[in-house]
């Protein structure tokens, strides 16, 4: 129900005494008054034509009180009648159709004012594809001038001209239809949308088109997606840590019996052996301890000395793959965090970044870390071969992975536990010129 009231408060001017009396009698339940300049929401006028000798009726709008909606409402209707029309069933007559078109007129300007304050984007087309009108946020979503898209096919909005010729075959149609579509803005980015489309004017083919921006929603749900995933990765990790934890145990003592033995293996690579059975244990104890990378026990902690941790870590593969890795750490740079879960995060993007230049003549890993404004960071880059669009946005999934031999699980816990520290993890790549990777923390 539209708030609208008929006309309540009515001015008569020109009228004699006993007309007067006669519209007070008929219309007890308006306001009648005659006062030039008091509010009134309809003016009764009574003119005589001196040349003819006439008298008429003219019954028209009033102005209100100048900031008076009601009065608004019937304004530019004006009704002229002869005196001898003067009657009460005449009078309330004219009244009513008043109040219908004031009504109309309050519709009109009711929609007008949503369609142009409306927090989603209207815009009003043909099954010409023509544009006829916008609102405001339209022009501001899409980034057209309001001139521009008068001059523009509908189908222009749309990524996919498959999205577009759905939309118009169903509501050319239809009296109304409804989907997700990705749309495009004039600069060319792209956002996903739920487009609603409602027939205005079957005879004409017009129609107003809504359009929802839902990247947020979408956003969201990608976010929920992705926790139901490390959800069932974590399940699945405990299954398999618990499952290699036995041939491992095997696989220590066989070395410990060897390294007993006169024709035991060289010392360094028992070293070797021995070091990494020795990580695959602690990584084992970590994944069968649920939600473990998000447990942290934070303490004041150098950077430099997480890094030198994970360089170490490392160096067995680094060398294998002869790897050239620089860093330049700050030596004072201090962070809050949980030392050796930083350090399983570094290991991972280290590792990564070894094995992203493989094959390469040389290869070379910068390590960086500083502080720039109010955050401190760590960025670790190489000149590998870089990532396809396609593998940049799988990069956080479980279990993806483009090495033969890989778990697609190292970025995921990478990606956890800097989001435990509050930090976050962001990247760049382009294909044959490497990648870089930015760890960012709060700094004080």
């Amino acid at each position: 129900m539209l708030p609208y009231e008929p006309p309540v408060s009515i001015m008569i001017t020109g009228a004699s005494a006993p007309e007067l009396a006669d519209i007070r009698t008929w219309l007890s339940d308006y306001k009648i008054h005659t006062t030039p300049g008091q509010h009134a929401d309809l003016i009764i006028a009574f003119t005589t034509d001196p040349a003819a000798g006439t008298r008429h009726l003219q019954i028209s709008a009033g102005g209100g009180s100048g900031d008076d909606e009601t009065g608004k409402h019937t304004a530019g209707n004006t009704h002229n009648l002869p005196i001898q029309s003067f009657n009460q069933d005449t009078l309330r007559l004219v009244l009513e159709l008043l109040a219908r078109k004031g009504q109309e007129i309050y519709k009109n300007r009711y929609y007008e004012y949503a369609f142009l304050h409306a927090n989603d984007a209207f815009l009003i087309a043909d099954c010409d594809h023509r544009i006829l009108n916008v609102n405001p946020t339209a022009v501001n979503k899409f980034g057209y001038k309001p001139e521009d898209f008068l001059s523009m096919d509908i189908r222009n909005l749309f990524l996919h001209e498959k999205d577009s010729k759905d939309l118009l075959k169903n509501i050319c149609g239809d009296d109304e239809y409804k989907n997700d579509y990705v749309l495009q803005k004039k600069n060319g980015d792209e956002f996903p949308a739920t487009v609603a489309a409602f027939m205005m004017n079957e005879d004409q083919g017009l129609f107003l088109v809504v359009i929802r921006d839902i990247s947020k929603r979408r956003e969201l749900e990608h976010i929920k997606g992705k926790q139901n995933q490390l959800t069932a990765t974590g399940k699945m990790a405990r299954i398999i840590a618990h499952e290699l934890r036995n041939p491992l145990y095997n696989i220590v003592l066989a070395s410990q019996l060897l390294h007993d033995t006169e024709a035991g293996l060289a010392s360094e690579e028992q070293a070797i052996i021995q070091r990494n059975c020795q990580r695959i244990d602690d990584l084992i104890r970590q994944l069968l301890e649920p939600g473990q990378w998000n447990q942290l026990s934070v303490a004041p902690v150098r950077v430099a000395g997480i890094v030198d941790q994970a360089l170490k870590q490392v160096q067995d593969r680094q060398q294998l793959k002869q790897v050239a890795i620089m860093a330049s750490i700050d030596p004072e740079l201090t962070i809050m965090a949980d030392t050796q879960k930083m350090e399983t995060a570094l290991v991972n993007l280290v590792v990564n970044a070894i094995e992203a230049i493989e094959g390469e003549e040389r290869g070379e890993i910068a390590i960086e870390a500083g502080v720039t404004g109010d955050s401190a960071f760590i960025r670790v880059s190489d000149n590998g071969r870089g990532m396809s669009i396609g593998a940049q946005q799988e990069l956080f999934s479980p279990y993806y992975t483009t090495k033969p031999q890989g778990m697609g699980l190292g970025l995921v816990n990478t990606l956890q536990i800097i989001e435990a520290h509050g930090g976050s993890l962001k990247f760049e790549s382009r294909e044959g010129h490497g990648s870089v990777f930015s760890i960012t923390f709060p700094h004080q």
